[in-house]
Order: structure tokens, then C-alpha cells, then sequence
């Protein structure tokens, strides 16, 4: 069993003064150390450099900016599975994972405040009793390594406060790295995003991710059966095809005369070609929504300069969306800021 030496860093000390949802940026912090060794910056510079204006939880699209200008590239994932963490801990790639505080302290687990809200923290470790988290919810490194019963701990991830029959959070969400924190690092691929394609797998036992288009490369990730992936290039290697899903990260589409990912044609719309380019401008990101309100659940997230395909665009309100996919929307104009425009 492997516990990942991951710098902890607390919301409650010298450098974390300024805000109190501040989770998200602790989290993001420690993997500023471990990826780039960089000690300096602070939980409060790490909350500025989100251009968040309120003091109000970070989102996951926020904290992954600000990772990406420290070239820590990493992507957003829900329904991630006990399996998936086994392997990213393996692979030495700790995730920021989202979860349900108020089940923790339910469960009489001790807690240094009475906090009982939705928060962020670096996950460090799994075994067959418990995770091991390095909660920035601590002092004096109580929260390093912090061991949680593993059922306990699969509840608090997947169970959210729901209302009017919609969770405020998606189930067992997490900020994946795409590389190990001691692996040399990645040079970046570029891709033409316009060219890109959702896919939907099909296979029921889900579907392996590789560091490159064939069986014989090792695994560096998986995805569910239902999953929806964004295909940026294929190659097809005699009667095979794959899609590649980003730097290093393939998945097959079609193996050995068996297919396992579909086109994904959003929903709306009777000709998928008949769709509108926006990229996004917010300097946050976007929070990707399950239908055109803030009231959904946030399934997904699109970093600034992120290009999608809008499919159908609904006015609710004064506020203008975008449906990018089944059951995934996008806010073009919200509360008078433009959020997302036609792409030039």
C-alpha cells in the first residue's frame, strides 16, 4: 500500500488569512509543491490568482486554471470509481477530490471545526480499510495523510444535498493531474479543437485509458460504461481505431471487430453537423451544468480559451446557455457578463 509524500498545506495558518472558503486553493497549493517545488506561494495568492472577487468556494474550473499556469495540466472527472484512485496513486498522481463534510462529522469522525459544508482535499492514499487525505482543514499537519474509513469515505463522496431532485454536487468528482509528480514532464500535444468529437462508451465493464494507441502501452486511466469523451484526433491501426483523449491518453473505438464508444450526438437537434462554435472567455472557466441553470449539478468543467460546439441555445431569463452535449450545458451570457463567444 502506497501513501504519497504530498506537501501539506493548511486553510487555517500564516498565508491563508484573507478568505475562509479557501479549500480549493490549499489543495491546489500542496500540488504546486509536489509537481514544481515551488514554496513560496501562499493560499491567499493562490485564491487571487482565481479572480474570485467573493469570499465563496472555489470552483473546480477556478482551481484548475490556476494549475494550469503552473503547467500542471489536469482534467475534471465525476464518477470516479475506488479502482480509479487505486490507480492514480499508483501512478503518483494525487487528485483534489470534492465531498460531503457534513457525512464525515455525522459519522463521529473527529474534526478540528464544526465545518459541515462541501470541500476540497488532496488525496494522498487507499488501501482496502481506509483513504488517506491531506485535509487542508487542519493545523500543524494534523490533516497530512488524514486516514477516513473507506466506506465512510466512498459516502461522503457520492452523496450530496439534493434539491428539488437535483444534487448540489456531482458524485465522486475529482481534479486528476495527467502526469505523476515525480515523472519528467509531459510536453503538451496541441490539437485542433473544432475538429474534436464526443463519444459515448458503450462497453459494459468500461473501458481502459493508455499512454498510446494500442494494447501493448501501459494504463493510465479508465473510463466508465455511460461515460461521454472528447475525441481529439483518431488513428486506426489495421482494423483497430483509436481516439486520443489528450497528451499520451488513448482509448479504443474500435478492437479486434468489436465496437466500444459511439458518436455522442447531443440531444435537441436532428443533424449533430448543424452547431455553432463558442470558446470560452470567462477568466474562471466554465462549470459545465446537466441542464440550463445554476441550479444543476456541475458535471463537467472548460477552462478559459476552451472551444465547444453549441448545439442549441436557450434563453432562461436574461441569461443565455448553450447545450454542448446530452444533458450538458454551458452559460454564453450570464447576469449580463459574457461568458462564452462565437469563435472567430
Amino acid at each position: 500500500m502506497t501513501i504519497l509524500d504530498t506537501p501539506y498545506v493548511s486553510q487555517l495558518e500564516n498565508g491563508a488569512r484573507k478568505f475562509n472558503n479557501d479549500c480549493g486553493a490549499a489543495s491546489g497549493v500542496m500540488l504546486v509543491q509536489a509537481y514544481k517545488g515551488v514554496q513560496t506561494l501562499t493560499v491567499d495568492e493562490y485564491y487571487q490568482k482565481t479572480g474570485q472577487n467573493k469570499d465563496q468556494y472555489l470552483s473546480a474550473s477556478q482551481v484548475m486554471n490556476v494549475l494550469k499556469s503552473y503547467d500542471i495540466p489536469t482534467s475534471w472527472r465525476i464518477n470516479v470509481t475506488e479502482n480509479d484512485v487505486r490507480l492514480l496513486i499508483e501512478q503518483k498522481r494525487p487528485p483534489i477530490v470534492l465531498f460531503n463534510y457534513k457525512i464525515i462529522r455525522e459519522k463521529g469522525i473527529t474534526t478540528e471545526i464544526p465545518f459541515s459544508g462541501f470541500h476540497f482535499a488532496v488525496l494522498t492514499g487507499i488501501d482496502d480499510f481506509f483513504v488517506y487525505l491531506n485535509d487542508p482543514l487542519w493545523t500543524n499537519e494534523k490533516g497530512k495523510n488524514l486516514q477516513i474509513p473507506l466506506d465512510i469515505w466512498m459516502e461522503a463522496w457520492t452523496k450530496f444535498p439534493v434539491k428539488n431532485g437535483i444534487p448540489a454536487n456531482p458524485p465522486r468528482g475529482a481534479i486528476i493531474p495527467d502526469y505523476g509528480f515525480d515523472a519528467e514532464e509531459i510536453e503538451q500535444e496541441k490539437f485542433d479543437l473544432i475538429e474534436a468529437k464526443r463519444m459515448r462508451v458503450i462497453f459494459p465493464g468500461g473501458m481502459n485509458v493508455r499512454s498510446g494507441p494500442g494494447i501493448e502501452n501501459p494504463q493510465v486511466d479508465s473510463r466508465n460504461h455511460g461515460d461521454v469523451v472528447m475525441i481529439l484526433k483518431t488513428q486506426t491501426n489495421a482494423a483497430d481505431v483509436w481516439g486520443c483523449l489528450g497528451t499520451n491518453r488513448w482509448i479504443a473505438i474500435q478492437y479486434n471487430g468489436n465496437t466500444y464508444l459511439v458518436p455522442e450526438f447531443p440531444g435537441g437537434t436532428a443533424d449533430p453537423e448543424i452547431h455553432e462554435i463558442f470558446e470560452v472567455v470567462s477568466p474562471n472557466g466554465l462549470n459545465v451544468r446537466s441542464g440550463p441553470d445554476i441550479s444543476y449539478p456541475i458535471v463537467d468543467a472548460l477552462l478559459t480559451g476552451a472551444i465547444a460546439k453549441v448545439y442549441v441555445q436557450k434563453k432562461v431569463g436574461e441569461d443565455s446557455w448553450g447545450r454542448i452535449g446530452i444533458d450538458q450545458w454551458i452559460a454564453l451570457n450570464y447576469q449580463g457578463e459574457e461568458l462564452a463567444k462565437l469563435h472567430e
